[in-house]
């Protein structure tokens, strides 16, 4: 059966998940690569007390982001660090004021808060990113000091527990053993964010700046946002629904999609999202996960 062809069900958007570097933040390269690996190698050096150059660790980081989605799984396997270590030394080496908001950002911002706000009771937002909380909570308070951006308070908030972090999907596996997980290689952050929101992934729309990460999120049954920050692409691929250039034309993007409706994907969703809730929203057991406790989306 054709992919036009295939049974759908329309579903309500109930739930925007936002990543955070790069979406929220509008990084300006080569400057912001430059200033993340010059933090990475400042934090190699202090914790492997050894000699190697800031073009290699570059070169090593840049080449574990096109194989694994993320710089810092093939930095730590190279250089012999536990990559928690590795990921919370350069978070809090990194500084916000590297997010420089020009004038345009902050007028994206300021509508995207205002849209936010008033559909705040129908649509919820929150946050799933790479990141650890303390380079987020530093680099939105560096935003919210833009004039008319304040109100980003009110749309993400930590203690509103709309913000998922790396620490919150740095689980330890049966036997202990800490292992930390990707959006670009694992469904876990997002069964995390899905399981402690109380959102099906179907009512889920993921905003992002990677395309690996809507490539996963796609498979869960999520509508599929790419940010190109004006780098459009002229090809989109088949999993990513829409193509915005600033967070401003969220507004114009419809709070419902189609999602493939077979029994064998339905099936799916509702065990693997029970999984989830069990392993995530009871504070009093810590999950004890492998990478193949939650299965493999089959094609419908």
């Amino acid at each position: 059966m054709s992919e036009q062809n295939k049974p759908t069900e329309e579903f309500a958007i109930k739930l925007r998940i936002f990543d955070f570097d790069n979406t929220i933040t509008k990084e300006t390269q080569p400057n912001f690569n430059n200033h993340v690996y010059k933090k990475i190698h400042k934090t190699i050096l202090a914790k492997k007390k050894i000699s190697v150059s800031l073009d290699d660790v570059t070169s090593i980081g840049l080449q574990s982001y096109r194989d694994y989605g993320h710089s810092a799984i093939g930095l730590a396997a190279h250089f012999g660090l536990a990559i928690d270590e590795l990921y919370d030394g350069y978070h809090f080496r990194k500084n916000p004021g590297i997010n420089q908001c020009d004038r345009a950002h902050t007028n994206n911002l300021k509508s995207f808060c205002a849209h936010a706000l008033a559909t705040g009771e129908q649509v919820r937002n929150c946050i799933l990113t790479h990141s650890t909380m303390n380079w987020v909570t530093r680099s939105l308070k560096f935003l919210r000091k833009e004039k008319g951006v304040k109100k980003l308070r009110k749309v993400f908030n930590e203690k509103a527990d709309n913000i998922f972090t790396a620490e919150q999907y740095r689980l330890r596996d049966r036997l202990g053993n800490i292992t930390q997980f990707f959006k670009a290689s694992s469904y876990i952050p997002f069964w995390l964010t899905c399981a402690k929101m109380d959102v099906d992934p179907r009512e889920c729309s993921m905003v992002e700046d990677s395309l690996k990460n809507l490539e996963i999120a796609k498979k869960l049954g999520m509508q599929t946002i790419y940010i190109d920050h004006g780098n459009a692409l002229e090809t989109l691929p088949d999993y990513v629904d829409y193509q915005i250039s600033s967070l401003a034309e969220i507004e114009n993007i419809p709070n419902k999609h189609e999602v493939k409706d077979t029994l064998e994907f339905n099936q799916f969703i509702d065990v693997e999202f029970a999984k989830a809730k069990a392993a995530f929203c009871n504070d009093n057991v810590p999950p004890a996960l492998s990478r193949g406790y939650f299965a493999e989306p089959k094609a419908a």
